[in-house]
C-alpha cells in the first residue's frame, strides 16, 4: 500500500485535482467531507506516482459529485464504500486493467448519479438488480469486463438511459423486449458476448436509437 508521504506528493503534483482541500490533506487516514471533485485521471501515466488502489475511505467524501480515476494504473477491488457517494453525480474509474472483483450492489444508493464507466477493467460477476435503482443515469459504460450472467431485469427500468455500452463481456440469455423502455437512448452496443434466441422486434421500435452495434 502507498504511505502517506508518497500519497501527499501524489497528491500535490495532480494537475486536475480541482480543490484546495484534498491537497492538504490524505485521502487515506483524514476524512474530508467538503471535497466535491476529485479527477486524477491521467496522472498516474505521466510520471507521477501512482495509486494502487481505492481506499475504503472515500466513501467519507460525502460531498464528491465528481470522481474521475481513469487511466491511473489502479488494481483491487471497488470499495463498498462507493455506495455512501450519495451527491455524486459523475463516476469514472476507467481503464485501469488490474481492477477486478465484483460490482458493489451498494452502488444503487447513488440515485442521482447521471454517469457510471467502469469499462476496460476485469471486473467479474454479474451486473447488480440494485443498478436499476439509478433511474436518473444518463450514460453506463461496462464494456471490456469480465461480466457474466443476464442484463438483470431491473435495469429496464433506467428510462433516462441515452447510451448504453455492454459489449466485449460475457453477458447471456437473451435481450428482453422490455428493452422497448429506453425511449431517450441512441446508442447501443451489446455486441461480443453471449446472447441466446432471437433479437426483439423492440429493438426496432427505439425511437431515439441512432447506431446498434452488431449482436453476437
Amino acid at each position: 500500500m502507498i504511505d502517506n508521504s508518497s500519497l501527499k506528493a501524489c497528491l500535490e503534483s495532480w494537475p486536475r485535482l480541482l480543490t484546495r482541500h484534498l491537497k492538504r490533506r490524505i485521502l487515506r487516514s483524514q476524512a474530508n467531507t467538503e471535497v466535491e471533485v476529485l479527477m486524477p485521471s491521467g496522472g498516474c501515466v505521466r510520471g507521477y506516482p501512482t495509486l494502487e488502489v481505492i481506499a475504503g475511505e472515500i466513501g467519507d467524501l460525502s460531498a464528491l459529485k465528481c470522481l474521475d480515476l481513469s487511466y491511473c494504473g489502479l488494481s483491487g477491488e471497488l470499495p463498498p464504500s462507493l455506495g455512501n457517494l450519495t451527491q455524486i453525480e459523475y463516476v469514472d474509474i476507467s481503464y485501469n486493467d488490474n481492477i477486478n472483483g465484483s460490482i458493489p450492489p451498494e452502488l444503487g444508493n447513488l440515485v442521482i448519479l447521471v454517469s457510471l464507466n467502469w469499462s476496460a477493467n476485469s471486473l467479474i460477476g454479474k451486473i447488480p438488480s440494485e443498478l436499476g435503482f439509478l433511474s436518473n443515469l444518463v450514460d453506463l459504460d461496462l464494456h471490456n469486463n469480465k461480466l457474466f450472467g443476464p442484463i438483470p431485469f431491473t435495469l429496464y427500468h433506467m428510462t433516462d438511459l441515452e447510451h448504453l455500452y455492454l459489449d466485449h463481456n460475457y453477458l447471456e440469455g437473451s435481450i428482453s423486449k422490455n428493452i422497448e423502455n429506453f425511449k431517450k437512448i441512441s446508442f447501443l452496443s451489446i455486441t461480443n458476448n453471449r446472447f441466446t434466441g432471437h433479437i426483439t422486434i423492440a429493438l426496432c421500435c427505439l425511437p431515439t436509437l441512432e447506431i446498434l452495434t452488431k449482436i453476437k
